[in-house]
């Protein structure tokens, strides 16, 4: 009998053991990188073995995405030196915090960081958003100057594509200048776009590859380039390669501008439109001045 104790004894503590240990599983977990040619976010998937704890699989995660790919076609998006400071995980919300050099890129480069982390973290089962913070700070916006706060991978910030993501059907509306120069008027477009693409980058796009009727024109000058868009408490922030203001042919700007305004503003979330020339305020154009948010302004529509 006493033997018999001993050995139920013996199995239940090897039973506790083992599951003090944690269940293991092998499988795929998706890395972010940059892809060298294309420029976007490609994922790099990563054979991890170990425990199913959400905790443990995002720091094997983060850390793969510190160290960089092994893929020479994928370059790594995370400044060198960058350290992770601090994760935790509460109500599907990955809180992570970095050494200052994470905050080290600009532009273009400072978005594929941030969505980096956002889309490897948001690609693990049970996170659905991200904050993340440098130094213990709110992380704050390069372009904007902005807290950028808590995100998800379908967020309207991301206006970078990310390979292999779904797409949507939107119908959008633009403001093209009229024939004659006087006046806007509202062109309605179906265009497909990545579920991870904020619809205002989308407009933008679009604006820029000018008006389906032959009765409307372009008044975007050539060259322009969207370097990035973000909205944050009603204001879009749209940030414009500087052939906006180089390759200006002149005149009062004012259909330029309100072609921009009036667009993103058809939009419920977007109240005003502060424009970027290089990342910078202040940019001169025609008789702006591109140091406050623009309200729209429908009096010069015509149906």
């Amino acid at each position: 009998m006493k033997r018999l104790i001993s050995i139920i004894v013996s199995l239940v503590m090897c039973l506790t053991f083992c599951s003090c240990l944690g269940t293991k599983e092998t499988k795929s977990i998706n890395i972010y990188f940059k892809n060298e040619e294309t420029g976007e976010l490609t994922a790099d998937k990563i054979k991890y073995t170990g425990s199913q704890n959400i905790v443990d699989m995002a720091n094997f995660a983060l850390g793969n995405l510190l160290m960089g790919p092994d893929n020479v076609k994928l370059v790594k998006t995370l400044p060198e030196d960058t350290e992770l400071l601090g994760l935790s995980v509460k109500d599907g919300v990955a809180n992570v915090d970095f050494s200052e050099e994470f905050t080290s890129y600009s532009g273009i480069d400072e978005l594929l960081t941030r969505f980096s982390v956002i889309r490897t973290l948001c690609d693990i089962p049970g996170i659905t958003k991200v904050s993340i913070t440098v130094e213990g700070n709110p992380l704050v916006s390069d372009a904007t100057g902005n807290e950028v706060g808590v995100l998800s991978k379908k967020d309207g910030v991301l206006d970078i594509d990310i390979v292999d993501s779904d797409s949507v059907t939107a119908t959008i509306r633009m403001f093209f200048a009229t024939s004659d120069g006087m006046n806007l008027k509202a062109e309605n477009r179906n265009v497909k776009t990545q579920n991870t693409i904020s619809i205002e980058k989308t407009i933008m796009n679009e604006l820029l590859k000018g008006p389906s009727s032959h009765e409307l024109t372009s008044v975007m000058p050539s060259g322009t380039k969207v370097l990035n868009v973000e909205t944050k408490d009603g204001v879009c922030y749209v940030n414009l390669s500087e052939e906006f203001v180089t390759k200006f042919s002149g005149g009062t700007g004012i259909l330029t501008v309100y072609s921009i305004v009036n667009s993103l503003c058809s939009l419920e979330s977007v109240q005003s439109v502060q424009i970027l020339i290089e990342g910078e305020k202040g940019a001169e154009f025609g008789n702006f001045v591109f140091d406050e948010p623009i309200w729209a302004n429908f009096d010069i529509v015509i149906q």
